[in-house]
């Protein structure tokens, strides 16, 4: 091998690996990104249409020195184990380095096609009578994001009852 190929190679190896290395570390940073609802708005209970429309923000912090992109998410939200909705946006976000933002999901529940008219009734109850620990939010799927151009799905996988976001409400903190 020639002097010049050895230069271009030394050259080309100290350009890469650092690169490599350096895009390896911000995927797995991405990956380990943090959430967590920290609040829940009931909209309105219309109990003759027996629907519930509401909203849970969810706080989502960057750990990575980098600002990244969330492109979207696919996520389901159910109520003690019923799905009541499957979320789906491709709204873009940014979040600037080691920084958090908030990210508003609307649900409307039709509570008697998703849990039946018995359960629906139990349901509504809790709700009215604010008997919160009886009431199991649990989101599951992922956020699509972007770092330094490479996409990665961040899962996303939580269960909360009513009565933990309503004390994260009243005692607000940066998720982790």
């Amino acid at each position: 091998m020639t002097k010049g190929w050895k230069i271009f190679w030394i050259v080309t190896s100290a350009i890469i690996i650092p690169g490599g290395l350096w895009a390896g570390i911000g995927i797995a940073t991405l990956q380990q990104i943090c959430y967590s609802v920290v609040k829940y708005e009931i909209r309105r209970i219309d109990i003759a249409a027996r629907t519930i429309e509401m909203a849970f923000t969810m706080m989502i912090k960057n750990p990575s020195k980098l600002s990244i992109g969330i492109e979207g998410y696919d996520i389901a939200v159910a109520l003690n184990g019923v799905e009541i909705a499957k979320l789906v946006s491709e709204a873009p976000k940014t979040i600037e380095g080691e920084k958090a933002t908030t990210l508003v999901l609307p649900v409307k529940i039709d509570l008697k096609k998703t849990f039946g008219q018995i359960k629906s009734q139990e349901i509504v109850g809790y709700f009215i009578t604010k008997d919160f620990e009886k009431i199991v939010v649990s989101l599951k799927g992922k956020f699509n994001g972007r770092l330094l151009k490479i996409p990665i799905a961040v899962k996303v996988d939580s269960k909360y009852t009513l009565a933990e976001i309503i004390k994260q409400m009243d005692s607000p903190s940066t998720p982790c």
